[in-house]
C-alpha cells in the first residue's frame, strides 16, 4: 500500500481518493464502504487494504448523500411545548434510547405554546426532509398536523392528541393516574377539592378531568361545577383563586392541578393571602419539577414515568416508520408514584 503523506485529516476525502491509497478501484472501495465487499467475495486481505486506507486518511462518509440515495435522512423532529423543569430532558433519555438503536437523531424544536410557531417548524421539519415527527400536540386546528401526514411524513403524538384527528397515533400517560392524588386528598378529609385546569379540549386531558369527577363521586359527592373552573391558556389564576376563595362563599379545602407549575402558583397565591398549605388548603398536582421538590415547594405530586413515556413514543413511531397502523386508543404507559410532600397532611413538617 502506498503511504500517506500526511496524518492530518484531508478535507473531502473521496472514493477515488481510498482507491488510489489502497491500490485497487473505486468500485471496490465503494463496496467495502458499504458493507457489502463479503457479499461480493472481496477478498479479505483486500476489505482490511480499504478500511485501512480510509482510517489512514480520516474518511468520513457524506451521510448527506447517502440520505438522498437511500429517500431517508435518518433524521426525526421532535416538537416540545418548551424546554422548562426537565420534563423535555427526561423524555429525550427515553426517546434516545429508542433513536440511538435504530440509528435516527432527533431534531428538537420547541413552540412555546404558539400555534403559529408550531405551525413554522413543522413546516420546516418537512423542509428538512425527516423520516417522521413526534409532536407535544398544541390544540386549536388540525390543519398543521394534516399537512405533515400529506407530505409523507409519519406523525406521533406525545403526550396527548388533538380530539378531531384521525387516525389518532399518540402515546401519553395512563389518565388513571389522576385517580391516586385524587384520592390521597380525599383521604386526609378534603370535601371540596378543587380541580385547577386550562381550557383544553384534547383527548387525555379530558379524560383525565373525567377521572378526577368519577374520583370526587366515589366519595359520594356529587362534583360542583363551581369547584371545575376553566382557564384560557396562558390566563393568570389570581381571578379565578379570588373566586373560589371569597370570603362570601363556602371555600374549599384542596386543590387538585394536572400541572405542577399552576399547582405551585396557586399555593403562591394562597401564601399571600394568609392561607395556610396544608392546614387551611391541601394541594396536590402531578409532575416531576425540581423545584417542586422537597427542597422547593414540597409539592405532594404524582411523579410521572416520563422516560417510560419517551421510549412509548418513539417506539411508536417506529411502528408507523414501518408502515403498521396505530393502535385506536392510543398507547396508554402505566405508572407513576405519588410523593407525599408538605403541602398535604400526613406529609413531612
Amino acid at each position: 500500500m502506498a503511504t500517506s503523506k500526511t496524518n492530518q485529516p484531508q478535507r473531502g476525502v473521496t472514493v477515488r481518493r481510498i482507491a488510489e491509497e489502497a491500490g485497487v478501484s473505486p468500485t471496490t472501495v465503494s463496496l467495502v464502504l458499504n458493507g457489502r465487499g463479503a457479499k461480493h467475495r472481496i477478498a479479505e486481505p483486500t476489505i482490511a487494504r480499504v478500511k485501512d486506507a480510509a482510517r489512514l486518511l480520516q474518511y468520513t462518509p457524506n451521510d448527506l448523500a447517502r440520505s438522498l440515495r437511500k429517500q431517508s435522512t435518518g433524521a426525526i423532529g421532535v416538537v416540545f411545548p418548551h424546554l422548562l423543569n426537565d420534563w423535555a430532558h427526561h423524555v429525550m433519555a427515553g426517546v434516545s434510547s429508542v433513536f440511538d438503536t435504530a440509528n435516527l437523531v432527533p431534531l428538537i424544536v420547541a413552540h412555546r405554546g404558539q400555534l403559529e410557531r408550531e405551525e413554522a417548524e413543522l413546516n420546516m421539519l418537512v423542509r428538512r426532509r425527516v423520516d417522521g415527527v413526534l409532536c407535544n400536540p398544541t390544540h386549536g386546528d388540525v390543519e398543521r398536523y394534516r399537512f405533515v401526514e400529506r407530505q409523507g411524513v409519519p406523525l406521533a403524538f406525545l403526550g396527548d392528541a388533538p380530539d378531531d384527528f384521525e387516525p389518532p397515533a399518540f402515546t401519553a400517560w395512563d389518565p388513571e393516574a389522576v385517580a391516586t392524588p385524587v384520592r390521597h386528598l380525599l383521604s386526609c378529609g378534603a370535601s371540596r377539592v378543587v380541580y385547577l385546569g386550562f381550557s383544553d379540549p384534547r383527548r387525555v386531558t379530558r379524560m383525565r378531568r373525567d377521572v378526577f369527577v368519577r374520583c370526587v363521586r366515589e366519595a359520594g359527592t356529587d362534583p360542583d361545577v363551581s369547584l371545575m373552573p376553566i382557564l384560557e391558556q396562558g390566563q393568570p389564576i389570581n381571578g379565578v383563586m379570588s373566586e373560589l376563595f371569597g370570603a362570601s362563599r363556602s371555600r374549599p379545602d384542596a386543590i387538585f392541578t394536572l400541572y405542577d407549575d399552576v399547582a405551585m402558583q396557586a399555593i403562591d397565591w394562597l401564601q399571600d393571602h394568609e392561607f395556610r398549605v396544608p392546614a387551611d388548603v391541601m394541594v396536590a398536582t402531578m409532575g416531576n419539577s425540581k423545584i417542586g421538590g422537597p427542597r422547593g415547594y414540597g409539592l405532594t405530586t404524582m411523579r410521572a414515568p416520563v422516560v417510560d413515556e419517551g421510549r412509548a413514543a418513539a417506539d411508536l413511531l417506529l411502528a408507523r416508520l414501518r408502515g403498521e397502523t396505530p393502535p385506536p386508543g392510543g398507547v396508554l404507559v402505566a405508572g407513576g408514584e405519588l410523593v407525599i410532600g408538605r403541602t398535604t397532611r400526613g406529609g413531612p413538617a
